[in-house]
């Protein structure tokens, strides 16, 4: 008979290290969520996780936050506060290492740009109106 694994492996080894395994977790559940276009429930998995960090890492996390809500903006149509979103993205997201825990900051970044903004000529973010619908 198979036995189970400790507890330490689900666990960790007491509840700072529970806190750090937790927080890895939604942020790569959030990092599945934004490539997949799943912006929403992406900003909530983020959300969990800039909560369970310290302040420097939470401050970095939040950039993906706005990388998400970037993403619920323009699939509502609000494309200037989408490109406002993806600007305070950047600002967070330059701030330190390119990858937080192992998740590649700057290529989810990158791929919620390319996806918001679909011509070549705006990868600048300039700001523009919001687009209307009939």
């Amino acid at each position: 008979m198979i036995e189970a694994p400790p507890a330490e492996d689900w666990y960790g080894e007491g509840p700072e290290e529970f806190k750090r395994m937790r927080a890895r977790g939604a942020l790569l559940a959030g990092r599945r969520h934004l490539l997949s276009g799943e912006y929403y429930a992406a900003f909530r998995r983020l959300k969990d996780a800039e909560r369970l960090v310290n302040d420097q890492e939470a401050r970095r996390i939040r950039g993906l936050v706005h990388a998400a809500a970037a993403g619920v903006k323009i699939s509502i149509g609000d494309q200037r506060g989408a490109y406002r979103q993806l600007k305070r993205a950047r600002d967070r997201l330059a701030e330190g290492e390119p990858k937080i825990e192992s998740v590649d900051v700057l290529f989810l970044l990158e791929s919620i740009e390319r996806r918001i903004i679909q011509e070549p000529s705006n990868s600048d973010l300039k700001w523009m109106p919001v687009r209307k619908f009939p």
